[in-house]
């Protein structure tokens, strides 16, 4: 087993110098394949700087998949659907940070993506959450489940790129993460796959650390937030890995990016313009910098996983960790609005 830690090794520094590398020679010569942002009144930043970084993530993505298809597993649905999805919505994002598409164009689109991964890969037919075993899932609620988990997740780490370093650390914390839930189960194809990531997001994270040179944009964020929401479905489907466990991992995107999208909805807004009210937006509205937000979301992460890790392993009342996460997500909340207070009286 020795060999394969070194091989995950190389698999990570290598996609993390490539993404670098890469990187660095597009900005270096103001390659048009990168958009320019410019700020505006809700922007956190305050400089044109060049969007639609994440292409070298999707790039690494596609690659692995490939390889690994070639190499271990065949024609594995999982890697198809991988390299199909990058490809797919990496280049709805790509589109949308170069020339901006329609809401309803955007979603459709998506859809149609969507729709032909969930085709793809297998789908889980019991769910284990929280120590509760729901099983004889029928398909005609798994499948819209299934594609409207892979349009939420792909849109929330869209809504969540909105400040420097968060998305690309949380990728790479989250993939790190997983690549062990997957060597739990002796699924080597997949941790070496979930390490590739990593890396990227590393070489990507370099340039994109506050105060950041280059954005992910849509191409990035999009194509992260699809990627992360299969490696969830696979996992439950072929390991029954515990939904639960997934959704503490992805707790503090999951909860501040729907928490705020239906405060939104319920207050008659537009929920899919842009905005500035999400709690790591007003916490750096109320002086935290970009880094320190970043830090603290991965803090919080860290303890997320951890639950996630003992409800993997089946250690102690499975019914108790998720709670407790739902307990340690509201304590953050409760954080953001004491800053928010304390920034409005000073």
């Amino acid at each position: 087993m020795g060999h394969w830690y070194y091989l995950g090794s190389l698999v990570g520094m290598g996609s993390a110098f490539a993404c670098w590398l890469v990187l660095s020679i597009l900005l270096g010569y103001k390659c048009r394949v990168l958009a320019l942002d410019l700020p505006n009144q809700r922007s956190l930043h305050t400089h044109p700087t060049p969007k639609g970084g994440g292409i070298v993530i999707v790039g690494v993505i596609i690659l692995a998949s490939v390889s690994l298809m070639w190499c271990l597993s065949g024609m594995d649905g999982i890697f198809v659907a991988l390299a199909i999805s990058a490809l797919g919505f990496g280049a709805i994002g790509w589109w949308d940070d170069q020339r901006s598409l329609r809401i309803r164009n955007k979603l459709l689109i998506e859809f149609a993506v969507g729709a032909i991964v969930v085709w793809l890969i297998d789908l889980p037919r019991e769910l284990q959450f929280s120590g509760l075993s729901i099983s004889s899932l029928l398909p005609f609620l798994v499948v819209p489940i299934a594609l409207l988990w892979i349009i939420w997740m792909t849109n929330l780490y869209n809504f969540m790129d909105g400040i420097d370093g968060l998305v690309a650390s949380q990728a790479v914390f989250s993939s790190i993460v997983i690549a062990g839930w997957f060597l739990l189960y002796g699924d080597v194809g997949m941790a070496l796959f979930c390490l590739a990531v990593a890396g990227a997001g590393i070489g990507f994270l370099v340039l994109n650390w506050s105060p950041a040179r280059v954005f992910l944009g849509d191409v990035g964020s999009l194509t992260l937030g699809v990627v992360f929401a299969l490696l969830a479905l696979h996992g439950v489907a072929k390991y029954q890995m515990p939904v639960s466990a997934f959704l503490l991992l992805y707790g503090v995107f999951l909860f501040d990016a729907t928490v705020t999208l239906g405060r939104r909805c319920l207050t008659g807004e537009r929920w899919w313009e842009a905005h500035a009210t999400h709690f790591y937006q007003r916490a750096v509205r109320s002086g935290v910098g970009h880094a320190q937000v970043s830090i603290l979301a991965l803090l919080g992460s860290g303890c997320l996983a951890v639950l996630g890790t003992l409800e993997m392993l089946g250690v102690g009342p499975g019914m108790l960790w998720f709670p407790l996460g739902l307990i340690l997500v509201m304590l953050m909340i409760v954080g953001v609005r004491r800053l928010e207070q304390r920034a409005i009286f000073q």
